[in-house]
């Protein structure tokens, strides 16, 4: 597993001021590692990631669960 930087800081160690504004993520999405990015912001949440949430009995069942694309 990667290890990420978290809360207000970037790849580079410095800050990352908040912004209701402007989106800015702590790091960049890395493609190689499988990761995506959503632009979408939905109002509700995709059924198929409600039902998952409801009905896993832990995470490694959610994680099989949820849909590989939204």
């Amino acid at each position: 597993m990667t290890k990420r930087p978290t809360g207000d800081q970037l790849i580079s160690g410095r800050p990352l001021p908040f912004s209701l504004e402007t989106e800015r993520p702590a790091w960049a999405v890395c493609e190689e590692l499988g990761e995506t990015d959503y632009p979408a912001l939905h109002a509700t949440p995709p059924p198929a990631v409600l039902r998952a949430l409801r009905s896993a009995r832990d995470r490694t069942e959610l994680w099989r669960m949820l849909p590989a694309r939204l």
